[in-house]
């Protein structure tokens, strides 16, 4: 006989499923907030449940709270709280289980009709399903309309809250399909055969019908009503009007108009972000609901099916492509039996053809994703077809402004026509409405509904349609450029964002064509690359600049702004070679059309480059260039930038009187311009002056008040930066906490990029705290992994810092003739190329020097010193490897 556990009887004690949940989330240790993080759902939500404010369905507590509470292997438990979970709430009261048996009575009706019996699971909709049984037990709801384009889920979903509520209603929760329907005047005789009542030869069926349900407290589900539209809200206005108990709950891909109706908008399957830069892992994304729908559909046909982190990225893309639409994910994955998720991404990415259900029992507009869609668009009428169809061209979110200048095309000459047109359209679903931006609206079309309008499109429709928007994106870009680096920086950044899929669309048609369209496109390219260059997009920045240059034939002028941006964004990558590249063409070029501001640029790309490789004197040279060019043209932007420049080459130098003074004219500058990602360096670079100087307090308000812009900005890449020199920085006043959560803040941001230079200084700054730790094998392994990355970059500075820091850790590793030698050579390339360190720094290591000399006979420590003098960078970076690789 097995013994009976502890939790067994406390939970034989239990009369509630919210008391079970309570029992079982303490005895595994967990608060409510981590239970919310392994199941989904919100902190909140799980509160209400314990509170037996909220039901517990029987999938969500299989699937998703089992493995939460590691019950896995406890199935009496989970049948114990299954059974509370799952039985008859005593809180209906004695007079509604009165009238119930009262009413069963008649032979015409059934208190408890059956539902629809599904044959698969119900995925995910958590929240919804608790929002919707919320509005249900409101009597102010009388008719609650479930709304969204087909394939969504609205039909599920509606199962599932009939299913919960049922109990709630003394006569029952009634089901009428009108999916197959097509007669609008049989729908009264439908609903008079549902409960097989018949009609007298004088009665209006609608009378019948009213009398039937009368007094009688019901649900009625009316699945399907968009292509019986006017006749179902005559139907329902008149049901409503008459029977004062009944609740009524249509589904449509457009709603029924009428008085008092509940809008509830059922949007497709959550899904995960589109990774920029990294693979996502199994874990990371099975949190979203389109993929869990996804995997539980591919195991059903293939159940040897798992999900990976090495088909997760193949995963989430099948289901992103497919904009989380319930139908073409469960589609998508019949297919799992026969192809790897990454051949089925590749299919889809070329079309939807394969999204076909061979079912027999389903009806054909749901046997594939485009008869889906194409019922839809028959409903439609002749300006709503036409103006879907042009919209179709716009990608991602788009917004008012650009669908009048593409209306305009599509016959509707004013704006009022417009709106009424597009109301129409987002009423029916077929296009929705993103409200998070205050002071304007931004609307999308589903992936697989637009790919399916651009079928019917013809080739000079879309011609004229694409032309419309480049040209809308030329004339956009022109106040988009001063703005993206102006006062409104922010706000112009935050649109270029929403706006990025259209502009993309617009520079390929642009590029592709010859003449005036690829005119345009370069001009468009030339004046949006700084917003690539603070949102991180390098390396798409770049190859639509280098594709302008190469394939465009920009004019003159255009050109010189596009080898400026694609200068930077190289130099910023560290491929140095094409930077001077694009800053030597840039420079000849504006020499022979003698255009002073493009000499003036190229001289500031040509300084960055010198001062990334420690050649300090050369970068200063080319800032006064920049600066006596920029002065003599009164171009006050030029002058804030060679000004930082001059104030960061001079911090380097140890000239700090001079880069205080250089700092502060650019940030006044910067500050009468209104450019608060330059604002945010320049205060940055203040606090790397004053962190040299041995200023920490001074630091920590610059930095601090240059880490709020940057996060205001949402310059990742530059609050991942500022991040690691406050840890530094923290290191600097011995405060090791501190400086441990700025870097894991810092790695949090950086885990995502692909940016070598960022993660060479994660590993630096990793390594010093651990050697503050005393770890000195993490010190070890940290810095391995930074000298491998210098060796690529030949960041000079960095490859200093380095040396420096291996000779710290073979101090402790009790190996002080290495320290000594990498400690001496560090001091001589400092001195060669002027790279002083802060004196925080450098007063440290000057003490542990002078240790070790007081430590080794006077001839060792000069032979030792001497050893470390002759040394190339390259061969003491590789005496460093050594150390670092070699005894354990």
């Amino acid at each position: 006989m097995c013994p009976v556990s502890a939790t067994d009887v406390a939970l034989d004690t239990c009369t509630t499923c919210g008391e079970a949940l309570r029992l079982l989330r303490r005895r595994a240790r967990l608060s409510q907030r981590e239970l919310s993080i392994a199941t989904g759902y919100s902190e909140s939500h799980i509160s209400r449940i314990e509170n037996n404010e909220r039901p517990l369905d029987r999938h969500s507590l299989l699937a998703l709270f089992v493995p939460a509470l590691q019950l896995q292997a406890e199935p009496e438990t989970v049948a114990r709280w299954l059974a509370l979970c799952t039985s008859t709430p005593s809180s209906r009261s004695e007079s509604a289980r009165s009238t119930e048996s009262t009413f069963a009575e008649s032979p015409a009706y059934s208190p408890t009709p059956a539902l629809p019996l599904q044959l698969t699971s119900f995925i995910g909709r958590i929240e919804e399903v608790s929002e919707v049984c919320t509005l249900l037990q409101r009597p102010d709801v009388r008719l609650l309309s479930f709304t969204g384009i087909g394939g969504c889920g609205k039909t599920r979903l509606a199962l599932r809250v009939a299913e919960m509520v049922a109990p709630g209603y003394a006569h029952g929760v009634h089901w009428v399909e009108l999916a197959a329907l097509e007669q609008p005047h049989v729908l009264p005789q439908l609903m008079l055969e549902r409960w097989q009542l018949r009609c007298g030869a004088t009665d209006h069926p609608l009378d019948v019908l009213s009398n039937f349900v009368s007094n009688r407290r019901m649900l009625l589900v009316l699945d399907n009503c968009e292509h019986l539209i006017e006749a179902v809200a005559t139907l329902v206005l008149k049901l409503l009007q008459r029977c004062p108990s009944l609740q009524i709950l249509a589904t449509s891909r457009e709603i029924l108009s009428v008085p008092g109706e509940v809008h509830y908008h059922v949007q497709p399957l959550s899904l995960p972000p589109v990774w920029r830069s990294s693979s996502p892992s199994a874990t990371e994304i099975m949190r979203y609901e389109a993929i869990q729908l996804f995997v539980a559909r591919s195991q059903a046909v293939f159940p040897a099916f798992t999900l990976t982190d090495t088909n997760a990225a193949a995963v989430a893309a099948i289901c992103q492509r497919l904009d989380g639409i319930p139908l073409g994910i469960e589609l998508a994955a019949a297919w799992m039996s026969t192809l790897a998720p990454q051949q089925l991404a590749e299919h889809l990415q070329m079309d939807f053809s394969l999204l076909v259900d061979q079912r027999r029992s389903v009806l054909p507009r749901h046997q594939t994703l485009r008869a889906a869609i194409e019922w839809s668009y028959r409903l439609l009428t002749d300006p709503e077809r036409t103006l879907l169809r042009y919209l179709a061209v716009l990608r991602g979110t788009w917004s008012l402004a650009i669908a009048e200048a593409i209306a305009g095309e599509a016959g509707f000459s004013a704006t009022h026509q417009l709106l009424y047109i597009l109301n129409r359209l987002v009423s029916k679903s077929l296009i929705t409405v993103d409200h998070r931006n205050e002071g304007e609206a931004w609307y999308r079309l589903l992936e697989p509904l637009r790919e399916y309008l651009l079928t019917m499109l013809s080739e000079e429709e879309e011609a004229r349609i694409q032309q419309h928007r480049l040209r809308y994106y030329a004339h956009l870009v022109e106040t988009a450029e001063a703005g993206l680096s102006g006062a409104l920086q922010q706000s112009w950044l935050d649109r270029m964002e929403r706006e990025h899929d259209n502009l993309r669309a617009a520079l390929s048609w642009g590029c592709d064509h010859a003449g005036v369209p690829a005119q345009l496109a370069a001009l468009l390219a030339s004046r949006i690359w700084r917003f690539w260059l603070v949102r991180g997009y390098y390396c798409e920045g770049r190859r639509w600049l280098e594709e302008m240059l190469t394939r465009t034939a920009p004019s003159g002028q255009v050109r010189i702004r596009l080898l400026y941006g694609a200068g930077v964004l190289a130099r910023l990558q560290l491929d140095l070679d094409a930077a001077a590249r694009f800053a030597g063409e840039q420079l000849q070029l504006a020499a022979e059309l003698n255009d002073l501001r493009g000499l003036a640029d190229g001289y500031g790309v040509m300084g960055w480059i010198e001062a990334f490789q420690g050649n300090l004197q050369e970068a200063t040279r080319f800032f006064e260039q920049r600066l006596l060019i920029s002065r003599q043209l009164n171009y006050q932007r030029g002058i804030a930038y060679a000004l930082r420049g001059l104030g960061e080459s001079a911090t380097a130098q140890a000239n700090y009187r001079e880069a205080g003074a250089y700092l502060q004219e650019a940030l006044s500058i910067f500050t009468e311009l209104g450019d608060r990602r330059y604002i945010a360096q320049i205060w940055r670079d203040f606090g790397r002056l004053a962190y040299h100087e041995d200023d920490l307090e001074s630091a920590i308000t610059a930095f601090q008040s240059s880490l709020a812009i940057y996060q205001e900005v949402a310059d990742a890449h530059s609050v991942a930066e500022l991040l690691l020199d406050l840890s530094r920085l923290a290191l600097a006043n011995h405060d090791l906490a501190a400086a441990v959560a700025h870097q894991a803040a810092a790695d949090r941001l950086i885990e995502d990029t692909i940016d070598r230079q960022l993660r060479c200084a994660s590993d630096l700054n990793r390594a010093r705290i651990a050697l503050h730790q005393q770890d000195v094998p993490a010190a070890r392994e940290y810095l391995k992994e930074a000298l491998q990355i210098l060796a690529v970059l030949h960041d000079r500075p960095a490859m200093i810092t380095g040396i420096e820091l291996s000779a710290a850790v073979a101090l402790a590793m009790q190996e002080p003739v290495h320290a000594l030698c990498l400690w001496s050579a560090a001091r001589r390339f400092r001195q060669g190329s002027g790279l002083w360190a802060p004196r925080f720094e450098s007063r440290w290591t000057q003490q542990e020097i002078d240790t070790l000399r007081l430590r080794m006979p006077p001839d060792d420590f000069s032979a030792f010193w001497q050893i470390g003098q002759v040394w190339p960078l390259e061969q003491a970076v590789t005496q460093a490897h050594i150390l670092l690789v070699g005894r354990s």
